[in-house]
């Protein structure tokens, strides 16, 4: 017999309020995957930019635990880095009362299991990073529109290449010496910021060391 199907989140699903997380003010979704979705936010304080990943922890099979788990550890330990997109907060448990008709009802970032859920509701228990925003389009994408709109469709600059070159190596300089391989290098895994610098996007697929775990969250 089959096994019951999870019930996805109406984060991932749906437009639906996401989460209150302490310090920023979320703003509009950017995207949503197979466990989660990032949206846009501001850092109350200071006005700085970020995207919040939420990941529904019911969705994770042990395997894409222990994916996100290198995945948190190699940012924190890369925090710091040059061209590497940075983790600014981890919350390993943020719970919410899904409401099918109403969206969200937020439990005041109560762990897991505090309470009980609201009538109707579904208990939810979220992981949540919040990351370094950048432009919002992969290095591929500008590489393909050209550094201007009178350029798109020829040769990239050289000496613009040159400076991406060399700010990709110092990223991967900075992984080796950290002790992290990066493993999944490519176009689409890198980002350019507002000031179009090239920033590394880490992945869950990272090898990253006892050194390095060592220098990471705990």
């Amino acid at each position: 017999m089959a096994a019951p199907a999870v019930r996805k989140s109406a984060l991932i699903g749906a437009m639906v309020p996401p989460p209150a997380v302490a310090g920023y003010r979320v703003a509009e979704k950017l995207g949503a995957g197979g466990q989660g979705a990032v949206f846009a936010a501001v850092h109350e304080s200071t006005g700085r930019p970020a995207a919040i990943k939420f990941i529904d922890v019911s969705l994770l099979d042990e395997a894409r635990r222990r994916q996100v788990d290198t995945e948190v550890r190699a940012l924190s330990a890369l925090s710091g880095a040059p061209y590497v997109i940075q983790l600014f907060t981890f919350v390993p448990a943020v719970t919410v009362d899904e409401v099918p008709a109403a969206g969200f009802a937020p439990a005041a970032l109560a762990p897991a299991g505090f309470g009980g859920a609201a009538p109707g509701s579904r208990r939810r228990t979220y992981l949540v990073l919040v990351l370094e925003k950048c432009h919002g389009e992969s290095f591929f994408a500008f590489l393909k529109a050209g550094p201007t709109m009178s350029t798109a469709g020829q040769p990239f600059p050289e000496p613009l290449a040159r400076v991406y070159i060399q700010q990709l190596v110092a990223a991967v300089e900075r992984c080796h010496l950290t002790g992290i391989a990066h493993r999944d290098l490519k176009f689409d895994n890198m980002l350019v910021d507002e000031g179009y610098g090239l920033k590394v996007r880490m992945c869950a697929c990272a090898c990253v060391s006892a050194r390095a775990r060592a220098m990471a969250l705990p």
